[in-house]
């Protein structure tokens, strides 16, 4: 156990979870995580989300559609990315939402596309949340109409600079592209990832764009979360004042089923950009069950906790859930590797601390302390509760608050190890990345 485990965990009181063992007793208790939390739908087929807090300074808004990469044609791979920025901002000064609501008053504008979500969100003083909402309405029905060739370029532009930043001139960028093509078969979606390519990129028309908007972006196929300073009936009466008016769509398209590997793939590729070799495993699933989500989700942040810094090691892994399936990733990154072989060993050590043996109730318990302060922080500011109440309605869930951000408790060693080591033992893609660029050897002493 690292000195930082041991400075945190001392002789303490049974926990649930733990029978027999003794592990530092728990600070928190499932009420708090509770926040007021409202939900209503407007005759568009809107949903509506409301946190009201008498003792936030600010007022978050969060407009998210149940559409995302799933949702792309073939052969138009980022398409809903660049869909997000070119609708973010308009070409005039009279769509220029962004220079409109920071003069206001706004401290956070931005969009997000994922797997299966794009989401525009602002932060602003309580009395402009009716400006917030009528920016979210008037993007949805002005600017598809207003976008041109030239407009959509320029934005072309920009998300092909954020691609090469974020995936082509970033390390173990390689690495995260061949996964994603291994995982993935090429008429899927997801085949290039999120971002797409540059041939893909080019071949996006304002028509693609315009297409993309009136079968995703709708009303009846959103959620609107409002938390901070307000009260219900006047942010209802808002709501009902600008998206209310928006006329309802037809149906959202269906996503793109995920499906699973039935055999495992190995891969190499050479990094230009990293110095030290990783090797990257990554497992797809097709609608997990809950279990394994809970079981999933906590050993994403277990396996750093407690393997990240062994003998010089880099440990980072992920879990994400999105409609239809999910991904689970580990890469571990080996300093001063003798060989790639050594760099796989390193891999295979890390995971079978999760897969084939039982977690320290320390351990575990320590990582459920790390959810509850990471919980905790989040709900402080009406950004980050905005951001805890989309993973609460995530995945079709009803929106019930008690023991939700605290069902980690219930996980107990011999339950994360059984369910983590059934879904992990199954067919997955291990990419092993050789640095062109090794580190230099050090200089006896």
């Amino acid at each position: 156990m690292s000195w930082l485990l041991m400075a945190l965990f001392v002789p303490g009181v049974a926990v649930s979870g733990f029978p027999g063992q003794k592990v530092a007793e728990r600070k928190t208790v499932a009420k708090d995580f509770d926040f007021p939390l409202e939900r209503r739908t407007l005759s568009n087929g809107l949903n509506v989300l409301l946190s009201p807090d008498s003792f936030a300074n600010d007022v978050s808004v969060d407009l998210s559609f149940g559409c995302g990469a799933l949702e792309q044609p073939p052969g138009k791979a980022g398409l809903a990315h660049l869909t997000e920025h070119a609708l973010a901002s308009g070409p005039t000064p009279e769509t220029d939402y962004r220079r409109l609501l920071e003069r206001r008053g706004a401290t956070v504008f931005n969009g997000l596309t994922t797997v299966d979500r794009l989401s525009f969100v602002v932060v602003v003083p309580p009395e402009e949340l009716e400006l917030a909402l009528w920016a979210n309405a008037d993007r949805l029905g002005t600017l598809p109409a207003l976008l041109t060739a030239d407009e959509l370029e320029r934005h072309r532009r920009i998300v092909m600079q954020e691609k090469l930043l974020r995936i082509e001139d970033a390390p173990y960028g390689a690495s995260v592209r061949m996964a994603m093509r291994q995982l993935f078969p090429k008429t899927h979606p997801l085949h290039e990832g999120v971002m797409g390519t540059e041939a893909t990129l080019k071949g996006v028309t304002v028509g693609d764009v315009q297409g993309f908007a009136r079968a995703c972006l709708l009303p009846n196929n959103a959620v609107l979360t409002i938390a901070g300073r307000f009260t219900v009936d006047d942010a209802m009466a808002q709501v009902e004042r600008t998206l209310g008016r928006l006329p309802k769509g037809g149906p959202p398209p269906e996503p793109v089923a995920t499906g699973v590997l039935i055999e495992d793939r190995q891969l190499k590729v050479s990094e230009d950009v990293a110095r030290m070799p990783r090797v990257t495993f990554a497992w797809s699933f097709s609608n997990p069950w809950p279990e394994h989500s809970d079981a999933l989700e906590l050993g994403s942040v277990l396996l750093p906790v407690y393997t990240d810094g062994l003998i010089g090691m880099r440990v980072e892994s992920e879990y994400l859930e999105f409609a239809g399936g999910g991904l689970f990733v580990l890469a571990v990154t080996t300093p001063r590797a003798k060989d790639q072989g050594e760099a796989v060993g390193n891999a295979e050590v890390v995971l079978r601390n999760l897969t084939r043996s039982m977690m320290p109730a320390d351990v575990l318990a320590f990582a459920f302390h790390v959810i509850d302060r990471i919980t905790l922080a989040s709900l402080s500011a009406t950004d980050g509760r905005v951001a805890l109440i989309k993973r609460l309605v995530s995945g079709g869930r009803e929106p019930v608050v008690r023991g939700f951000f605290d069902r980690h408790w219930k996980m107990s060693p011999v339950l994360l190890e059984q369910t983590s080591g059934k879904v992990l033992k199954g067919p997955h893609v291990s990419v092993e990345a050789k640095p062109t660029r090794p580190l230099p050897q050090k200089e006896p002493q």
